[in-house]
């Protein structure tokens, strides 16, 4: 069994963790996709994967593997991070724009996107729910699923990444598994100003996203206590500041071999068939551009 698979959510801090997994694990990453970008695989088809591999990894990543149904765990450990709604999709249209995927202000992304049958729509819910594949593509809402207490599928939240790091190191050290989150910088920010949008369309995005929105505090909540809980004086976020200063101020020689491989080198499994009757048409970006663009020969990313 893997020891941790990272179920990477667009612009979540996912690029960082992916570095911090290549510090821990170098060499035994696996990074794996679908063949079909905006259509999602499943942990029994990346089990049967690895079977067939000649190499053991100890981590996998992945945009677009779906969270494990209860007895079907890959890893001892499944986690991913939830960020800010709103927050998330500045920073994604701030990428997108950027490389060149969309054209125009945030307020014609937002009159793309805004659409009931978009994957866009309660995104983080979609990337946390169970799937059972019923529209084909493994992105549906399945808000039950979400909430179902798992002590191996863990949500940090990159507002508090910090704080989640000192988490999953604890519950990492309760199953006897070594893991240092110590990092050296954010991975793959995205830079600039965005202008903020016409009022409508904001209220149009809260009014469209409000599961996520409550999804998101409803965990923020639950990593605040739990980091009260594991670091009542504060003595253990002391100790992990050391260490991220630790890494910054190392050679860069020290941390040169810590990188994300480019995409040719990942891994790309089929399983789900396009369905025809779901049309959102900006998945790929979401997708594809951050796998591409993030993940390249240079990449180091978010």
């Amino acid at each position: 069994m893997l020891k941790i698979v990272h179920h990477h959510i667009f612009k979540c801090a996912g690029s960082t963790f992916a570095w911090i997994l290549q510090k821990n694990f170098p060499g035994e990453v696996l990074y794996i996709e679908g063949v079909r970008t905006a259509y999602r695989i499943r942990c029994e088809d990346v089990a049967d994967f690895l079977r067939r591999q000649a190499q053991r990894y100890q981590a996998v990543s992945s945009h677009v593997l779906t969270i494990p149904t209860p007895g079907n765990e890959i890893a001892s450990f499944h986690v991913s991070f939830l960020r800010e709604p709103w927050k998330r999709i500045v920073s994604e249209y701030q990428f997108v724009e950027r490389n060149g995927q969309v054209k125009g202000t945030i307020d014609d992304y937002l009159v793309r996107i805004l659409d009931p049958r978009s994957v866009k729509i309660n995104f983080q819910i979609k990337h946390s729910s169970i799937q059972d594949f019923k529209t084909g593509n493994g992105w549906d809402e399945n808000v039950a699923s979400i909430y179902l207490n798992r002590e191996n599928v863990f949500f940090g939240i990159v507002e508090l990444f910090d704080e989640s790091m000192i988490i999953i190191e604890e519950m990492l050290a309760s199953r006897q598994l070594r893991f240092d989150g110590a990092y050296i910088a954010p991975q793959n920010v995205s830079r600039g100003t965005t202008t903020a949008p016409k009022p409508v369309l904001m209220r149009k995005f809260v009014e469209m996203n409000r599961a996520d929105c409550a999804w998101y505090e409803k965990k923020r909540a639950q990593i605040e206590e739990m980091y009260h809980i594991v670091d009542p004086d504060g003595s253990k976020m002391q100790d992990f500041k050391r260490r991220c200063a630790a890494l910054k101020a190392a050679p860069k020689s020290a941390t040169a071999s810590i990188r994300i491989p480019p995409l040719r080198e990942w891994a790309r499994i089929e399983r789900i068939q396009p369905n025809a009757d779901r049309a959102d048409g900006i998945l790929p970006e979401c997708v594809m551009t951050d796998a591409s663009a993030e993940h390249g020969d240079a990449a180091n990313a978010s």
